[in-house]
């Protein structure tokens, strides 16, 4: 099937996918219902994948930026609970 513009913020919220043109206007539009980017990186320990070497990490390279304008960061580890079998980074 063929994509289709999404022309409201209903319908963007609906279908939890937006064009990157949609976003624009609206993070220009600004507002109290305005979106709110949040950039939620994160790293799996010992894999080829993980944070680069020497670096603090997601939230680091996320403050050294490029990133998103006004975007925030959400720190999955603060959040997360420790599973009861002692399993890391379940998420």
């Amino acid at each position: 099937s063929k994509l289709r513009p999404i022309t409201s913020t209903a319908a963007a919220m609906e279908s939890g996918l937006v064009s990157c043109e949609w976003l624009k206007a609206e993070l220009e539009r600004g507002g109290p219902d305005a979106p709110r980017l949040v950039d939620s990186t994160w790293y799996l320990p010992n894999s080829p994948f993980a944070a680069p070497e020497g670096s603090g990490g997601a939230q680091e390279l996320f403050m050294k930026g490029p990133r998103l304008p006004g975007s925030v960061f959400f720190d999955v580890d603060a959040v997360s609970s420790p599973h009861p079998l002692g399993v890391p980074h379940m998420l």
